[in-house]
């Protein structure tokens, strides 16, 4: 049972669980905070030293280490509340050896650590800080103090990750020349859409690059990132401009870097230690612009990071499946089931989609594909549901107890108090939200647009075809000429086909595509929709262009379509509307 304080409240007693923070949020913060837990500071030991084991949350606010020390203290601590997306201050290794959830903020910071970073570069580059400070000493113009230009220069960006991006979007409309370095190329198509070149090496970016920007995480692989050898490789006239962690840069190296000339300048909005100590060497450099960790420092981000942290308090004190963990706390790859069985793998698992028969079930197959590719085999758990023959009306009163449309696919999320998101599409966009590394929208725009409004094309039209030519995974291509099946000559038929062919033709041949077999070079929601019809066109033989026809042959032979034929063909149920055709 949750210790819990007591206060009166509007005639009622109000519970309340304990929670400790490390520094006081601003008013409006605040009250949000205490509107679901009684707070007392962290610092404050004699205040909750009595009461440790009634303390059920920390939240940490201004990255206040969270160490094995203090929780070692906090017996009855269910639940660690981060206020922010980096979280390389709390010991993850000590609370999870407790079974304590962790969760942060992701995301939700990069556009306004990206203002930021645009700013400093700005700032140290054309002298705006020290400009200032010099016309506050003696009011004058000197026309002979020059700074370097931003929008000209070479830009080298250390981490394209959600800050590292959105940096890179914003240098766009400064025309700088953009590189970045990460531990791994992202795809071509984002490289285009950002305008960035990649570098195989930080030594080659810093070589390279006027102005260097740090976005990586802090990890235990980038400390120190930043030291004597990577100074010395950078240009003398280069600035470093730091986002990410003060401890990514070894600060004695800059401190020398700066001094002996091997950089130029340094714009820093988090430092190693923060705050610098009084008489710190960098806070008396003219050539150093200092910021006070104002990355996320804006209302409206604020505010949102809030309701987050929030949102994560709540459920870990509830016991519940935190909205925005770490990725450390929340393992979602579980064995896929091989029976009907219920293991403990698939108790745990996260994601739930019931399908229908695999022989049968074209929009489960849709489902299922995107959630093979993205989530891989041991990523989520899969019920099969036997579907009637058509017209059945005891089938959608099975069918409600997992959707609330009576239809399969359906997906069930249990880190999201269970869930339930229905229709093929819907899944696949909320599976590309989950797995956003897996890509599976186009990198470019413009090849995004097209393979979204060939998604709904498929997804709402060509009634005749599916009607005519429904899917069965266990029919071999039929013993007939191309273009002969009987179900062509129906109205509608031939031209629902001639319309996809085309379909698939504009998508192949887009000049914004990557390289790959699929429709947009690599798998995508998009052929996840079209791989029905795919397989269709090989059983039926519809008359296709010979890029076409590569492309179903394509479909049909990835492997997770062949492990989905091979489960189709071992299935015993048998409708007989969907067999004689």
């Amino acid at each position: 049972m949750i210790a819990m304080s007591l206060k009166k409240s509007s005639g009622r007693l109000d519970m309340k669980p304990l929670a400790l923070l490390d520094v006081r949020l601003p008013d409006a913060l605040q009250a949000m905070l205490e509107n679901e837990c009684n707070v007392i500071m962290l610092d404050d030991v004699d205040s909750w030293g009595p009461r440790a084991s009634e303390v059920k949350a920390l939240f940490s606010y201004q990255h206040v280490p969270i160490d094995a020390d203090i929780l070692a203290k906090l017996p009855n601590v269910v639940t660690v509340s981060n206020f922010g997306a980096g979280y390389d201050h709390i010991d993850v290794a000590a609370c999870l050896a407790r079974g304590i959830p962790v969760g942060n903020t992701p995301g939700v910071v990069a556009d306004a650590t990206a203002d930021v970073a645009i700013g400093l570069a700005l700032a140290s580059t054309r002298n705006i800080v020290d400009g200032h400070i010099r016309y506050h000493n003696e009011p004058k113009f000197d026309p002979n103090w020059w700074g370097e230009s931003f929008s000209t220069c070479t830009l080298g960006i250390v981490g394209l990750g959600n800050i590292g991006r959105k940096v890179a979007a914003r240098a766009k409309g400064f025309g700088t020349k953009t590189l970045y370095w990460g531990r791994k190329r992202v795809p071509k198509g984002f490289e285009a859409e950002l305008c960035v070149e990649y570098c195989a090496s930080l030594i080659t970016l810093l070589q390279q690059s006027d102005v260097v920007v740090l976005c990586v995480a802090a990890t235990a692989e980038t400390s120190g990132l930043m030291s004597t050898q990577e100074f010395k490789a950078m240009k003398r006239t280069a600035t470093l401009v730091n986002v990410a962690r003060g401890k990514i840069v070894n600060t004695d190296a800059l401190v020398s870097a700066l001094k002996n000339g091997e950089i130029a300048k340094a714009a820093l909005d988090v430092t190693e230690p923060e705050p610098l100590p009084r008489g710190h060497p960098l806070l008396a450099m003219h050539n150093v612009v200092l910021s006070p960790h104002l990355g996320t420092a804006e209302r409206g981000t604020r505010h949102r990071m809030m309701t987050m942290a929030v949102s994560n308090l709540q459920a870990g004190l509830a016991k519940e499946n935190m909205p925005h963990p770490v990725p450390e706390t929340t393992p979602i790859s579980v064995s896929l089931p091989s029976n009907n069985k219920q293991t403990e793998a698939e108790q745990s698992s996260r994601l739930r989609l019931v399908v229908g028969n695999k022989a049968y079930s074209s929009w489960s197959l849709r489902a299922w594909l995107v959630c093979r590719v993205a989530c891989g085999k041991e990523g989520f758990e899969e019920k099969v549901v036997p579907l009637a023959a058509p017209g059945s009306t005891g089938q959608k009163d099975v069918l409600m107890q997992y959707s609330p449309s009576g239809k399969v696919p359906a997906l069930t999320d249990k880190h999201m108090n269970g869930l339930i998101i229905w229709d093929s599409l819907a899944i696949a966009e909320y599976v590309a939200e989950l797995y956003p590394q897996e890509c599976l929208w186009p990198s470019d725009a413009r090849a995004r647009a097209l393979a979204r409004s060939a998604v709904c094309e498929i997804h709402s039209g060509h009634e005749s075809l599916k009607a005519e030519l429904p899917t069965n995974c266990r029919m071999p291509p039929l013993d007939i000429e191309v273009g002969q099946h009987a179900a062509f000559r129906k109205p509608g038929v031939a031209s629902d086909v001639g319309r996809i062919c085309k379909l698939l033709e504009t998508c192949l041949n887009c000049k914004w595509r990557e390289e790959g077999d699929f429709l947009f070079g690599r798998f995508g929601i998009v052929d996840a929709m079209f791989a029905p019809t795919a397989l269709a066109f090989l059983t039926f033989k519809p008359l296709l262009s010979l890029s076409a026809r590569q492309y179903c042959n394509t479909i049909r032979n990835m492997p997770e379509m062949q492990e989905w034929i091979n489960s189709a063909m071992s299935e015993t149920w048998h409708i007989d509307a969907y067999e004689n055709r």
